[in-house]
């Protein structure tokens, strides 16, 4: 089993895009962490 330990505040900076919709607060993944998760 794999553990992987990714610190919330760097992913909030590089790693997750926050987006405002009506009352909705919306958030994707950036490229650069979606290749990162999927070669975890």
């Amino acid at each position: 089993m794999i553990q992987v330990v990714i610190s919330p505040q760097s992913l909030l900076e590089t790693g997750i895009k926050v987006e405002k919709v009506d009352n909705l607060r919306l958030f994707k993944f950036t490229e650069e962490l979606q290749s990162h998760l999927e070669i975890c």
